[in-house]
Parts: C-alpha cells; sequence; structure tokens
C-alpha cells in the first residue's frame, strides 16, 4: 500500500484504447500486460481506486480484414462513451460538493 495515505481512495480513471482486444474468446486474450501493470502501480502502490475505460477494435472501421468486428467495435465504443460521460459527471459533482 502507499507511503501517501492522501492518495488512498482517490477516484482514478485511466483511458486507454486497443485496435484489436483482449477480450476472452479472441486470439490475443490474456496478453495485456498494460492494465495489469497500471492497477498494480497505481491501485495497490499508491492506493488509488481505479476505473479503466478501453474502447477496443478502434482498428475496425479502417481495416477491410476487420470489417466483420465494425459491431462490436461500436458496441465497445458506446459503452466507453457511457462510462467516460457517467465517471465526469461523478467527478464534476465532487468537485462542487
Amino acid at each position: 500500500m502507499t507511503e501517501n495515505p492522501s492518495l488512498a481512495g482517490k477516484p482514478t480513471v485511466v483511458v486507454t484504447s486497443r485496435g484489436g482486444s483482449y477480450k476472452e474468446g479472441t486470439p490475443q486474450h490474456g496478453d495485456d500486460h498494460v492494465q495489469g501493470y497500471l492497477q498494480q502501480a497505481l491501485g495497490v502502490g499508491l492506493g488509488l481506486d481505479v476505473t479503466f475505460i478501453v474502447p477496443e477494435l478502434t482498428m475496425a472501421p479502417i481495416m477491410p480484414a476487420m470489417a466483420e468486428l465494425v459491431p462490436l467495435f461500436e458496441t465497445s465504443r458506446n459503452e466507453s462513451l457511457a462510462a467516460a460521460d457517467f465517471h465526469a459527471r461523478q467527478l464534476a459533482t465532487q468537485l462542487v460538493a
């Protein structure tokens, strides 16, 4: 845990994106080492309350070989936008309270 208790429990949102996907059932499942590292460093190391927003398959709309994945990209994008909106509103509420 952190030696700086002022960070403990502070909400932190990490927004990133992926051209492909690491979700279960995909060929790259289990290959995402960055999110685990960031969770360890920010969540465990600094004690932050970490949330990840990760739209996936962002290359699908521009790569013909990924054309069949466009609906999954759109779902991921919409879910990510909704999550970003939710967390932004939550933070804004905390800042004005």
